[in-house]
């Protein structure tokens, strides 16, 4: 049996540099890892936000990245 044991978590923050030919966005995310695992999404964002005022594009979409070790017992 195969079970998952905890891994990493990031906080991935996308932003938006310009726009395409028909308008759309263009992206770019800065990850960054270590993140505790328990910390709050509350927290997340107001660490995104923070950041995000150091930034000269803005915020498009944040995200939070969880990996998991997947172990055979």
């Amino acid at each position: 049996m195969v079970q998952p044991s905890p891994g990493s978590t990031s906080l991935v923050l996308h932003y938006q540099v310009g726009t395409d030919a028909a308008g759309g966005p263009i992206l770019r995310r800065q990850t960054y890892r270590g993140i505790k695992p328990g910390a709050s999404l509350d927290n997340l964002y107001a660490a995104a936000e923070v950041i995000t005022g150091l930034q000269i594009h803005p915020l498009y979409q944040v995200d939070r990245s969880e990996v998991d070790e997947l172990m055979k017992q």
